[in-house]
């Protein structure tokens, strides 16, 4: 945190999944044909699955009733290999410049896409969408 060189790098930290794809597809199938591109996501579905499971039970150690739900965010690394890595899960994820600029109505097709699948499958999807 006190290095000169202190988030000298953060522009190639975060990227969108879609350009995840397009620099695999670029750099890497060339060069291992036989790679399943959509295994990548699948694994990291995977962990996030995982990582929910392992903690579902202290989310509302209380059990008070009615719907609850909350947006947390996930952060992978692949090694050399193209093995996915958890490194961490983050109640209040950073939704920065660089899904913004790659993705301008970030924000609001995120939210519309979270209540779709919380608040919209409670009441039945009888309320309006954003189009």
């Amino acid at each position: 945190m006190n290095s000169d060189n202190y988030e000298k790098h953060e522009g190639g930290n975060q990227l969108p999944y879609s350009a995840l794809e397009e620099y695999l597809q670029d750099h890497y199938v060339t060069k291992y044909p036989d790679l399943d591109i959509d295994h990548v996501m699948q694994r990291m579905k995977d962990l996030m699955i995982d990582s929910h499971l392992s903690g579902a039970a202290a989310l509302d150690p209380k059990r008070r009733p009615g719907f609850k739900f909350e947006i947390v965010g996930f952060d992978f690394i692949l090694d050399e290999d193209l093995r996915v890595w958890l490194i961490e899960v983050n109640t209040c994820p950073f939704m920065g410049p660089v899904l913004q600029q790659s993705h301008p109505n970030f924000m609001l097709d995120f939210l519309d896409d979270t209540f779709k699948l919380t608040i919209d499958k409670i009441f039945h999807n009888q309320g309006t969408t954003r189009d």
